[in-house]
């Protein structure tokens, strides 16, 4: 406890320690109570009601086929390349394999299941916990086989053990304690309950809505700094909505923010895609849309839930609220400007605050992608941000997918926009973006990573290209600087002899004219477009040398023959 109150003191500093300790106090005050009621609730208050699921209904796999092979040995759990070494290190896939995904699809098939064993209550987190019954739940409303004293006695001890090991969003990954708090509903949602029980539900609810006022930002999005953490807190709330027999008055109370979340997801996509950015390290609760399907950067299952609780797409009005709620330094938000045309969606990373008190830390899934770029054409990715491919915790590749050069931005020397450490605590950020000036098509932003280095950068979309212009000041003439394009997969390119990059993406092609570098080149890289994924693909890299402590670079990329 004293190093936890120590850890507390050195992230928040002496202005915020007193609130930040006495939250944690009462977070744990509260969740022992909630531990108290469950231990003295009868066993009968565990029997599971008669519901129905409506799982069934959004699985589009063949759940004959999929529980054949599921068991047959196949697990979908997370696609690590065969062979890969660091896979026994992740802690993902040590989580991943006890989340009990295959449950609700052998029940689908009629196939007689096993409650999962005590193996999930080891070397795991109230997250996973709670997922695992989730699993249980649906599986039990599609196929009720089980054991009932067995059954009430996995939903107690899975209440008790959230309870007892709450991940309460003190100093690290606030979507925990999300979904720490959404599991325990999910199970209470289809049980019997008697008082006491009625109790955890009452107070948990009142939890929630004071989770959702502190979790997301003015305009709706989650305050992590990943869009992929977004997307599954989102989906996660929708489906909970969708498959259970909750109480009209507290739909009427989370639906609003609901609305706002799913607003969110559309403003950061494309089409049917979600613009990745941050950490992708995000997954499913459920196995949706089918068990050996997912992307997580799909859209089309948000948009079918939502349609499903009458939840409408988002207007234009509402989307031009989103993106000058993303320009004003005086709102707390993503930090996310979209620039739209019939062929061009460009999403620029900008987080700003032109008050002290906002934004004063570094998501815990955030990256330095400050002023960096993603681009489509048509629906189709052309610049793309690079994502996650581990959390192992002694390795280094989060931290090279963190930092300022995995990103679609101008690296200076070794320099970093923030601090980058391989965890999950907030960090105190240093690095904010100004925004100088915006349109409809247009943004120009600057950020100051230390006092004598200045990045600015003007960014203008046209019918028929884009135009990047990037300025940069530092005191360090002899400092490489390089700047970079990471280009989607599958995608080619080749330098030209006129020192223009030509761009081969099947049924597209573009060039690419970068003015003011010294030599010009197109490297091979990676990619991880889904969490312990390697994809390769291709970055086109410009190199130069500060003159007079100063350099401007010039970058148009247009469609070619147009």
């Amino acid at each position: 406890m004293v190093k936890l109150l120590l850890t507390l003191y050195g992230l928040y500093g002496p202005r915020r320690y007193i609130p930040a300790v006495f939250s944690l106090v009462r977070k744990r005050l509260f969740f022992r109570h909630l531990y108290q009621l469950t231990l003295n609730a009868a066993d009968q208050a565990f029997h599971t009601l008669s519901n129905t699921s409506g799982l069934s209904d959004l699985y589009s796999g063949d759940p004959a086929q999929d529980a054949l092979r599921i068991q047959n040995g196949a697990r979908k759990l997370l696609s690590y390349q065969a062979g890969d070494e660091t896979a026994d290190f992740d802690i993902k896939m040590r989580w991943e394999a006890n989340r009990g995904h295959h449950l609700p699809v052998l029940a689908m098939a009629g196939q007689l299941y096993d409650l999962p064993d005590k193996q999930v209550f080891e070397k795991t987190n109230a997250m996973e916990v709670a997922i695992a019954a989730i699993n249980v739940v649906e599986a039990d409303k599609i196929l009720s086989v089980q054991k009932t004293d067995e059954l009430k006695a996995f939903f107690k001890n899975s209440l008790l053990y959230i309870f007892s090991h709450s991940e309460k969003g003190a100093f690290f990954s606030t979507n925990h304690y999300f979904f720490n708090v959404l599991g325990a509903l999910w199970i209470i949602e289809n049980i019997e309950r008697d008082k006491h029980l009625q109790q955890v539900k009452e107070q948990l609810y009142s939890e929630l809505y004071g989770l959702l006022e502190q979790l997301f930002n003015t305009d709706g999005s989650l305050y992590e700094g990943s869009t992929y953490y977004h997307k599954y807190v989102t989906d996660s709330l929708l489906l909970f909505m969708a498959l259970n027999p909750i109480d009209q008055h507290i739909r009427k109370k989370i639906l609003p923010f609901l609305t706002r979340m799913y607003a969110f997801c559309c403003y950061a996509s494309c089409g049917q895609t979600l613009c990745g950015l941050g950490d992708n390290d995000s997954g499913r609760i459920l196995p949706l849309p089918d068990y050996f399907d997912y992307s997580c950067t799909d859209m089309r299952l948000t948009h079918q839930l939502a349609r499903l609780l009458k939840i409408k797409l988002p207007q234009e009005q509402q989307l031009k609220r989103l993106r000058e709620l993303n320009s004003s330094g005086e709102e707390c938000a993503f930090g996310l400007i979209v620039l739209r045309n019939a062929r061009w969606s460009v999403f620029v990373r900008c987080e700003q605050s032109a008050k002290p008190n906002l934004r004063l830390d570094v998501g815990s899934h955030c990256h330095n992608d400050q002023m960096s770029l993603t681009v489509f054409h048509m629906d189709i990715p052309i610049l793309i941000d690079i994502g996650v491919y581990s959390y192992v915790e002694h390795d280094l590749c989060r931290l090279y997918n963190l930092k300022t050069a995995a990103h679609n931005t101008i690296v200076v020397g070794r320099l970093e926009q923030d601090q980058i450490s391989n965890d999950w605590h907030y960090t105190p950020r240093r690095t904010m973006v100004k925004i100088l000036n915006t349109g409809e098509y247009a943004v120009t932003g600057e950020y100051r990573a230390v006092d004598d280095y200045r990045h600015k950068r003007s960014v203008r979309l046209e019918e028929a290209m884009i135009k990047i212009d990037d300025e940069i000041c530092y005191e360090g003439a002899e400092t490489p600087i390089r700047l970079l394009f990471y280009l989607a997969p599958d995608i080619k390119a080749h330098v030209c002899k006129d020192r223009t990059v030509h761009i081969d993406a099947g049924q597209r092609s573009f060039m690419m004219e970068i003015e003011g570098t010294n030599s010009l080149c197109v490297e091979e890289a990676v990619c991880f477009p889904e969490y312990g994924m390697k994809v390769p693909c291709l970055k086109v890299v410009g190199y130069l040398q500060l003159k007079n402590n100063h350099c401007q670079i010039s970058t148009t990329i247009r469609v070619c023959n147009s």
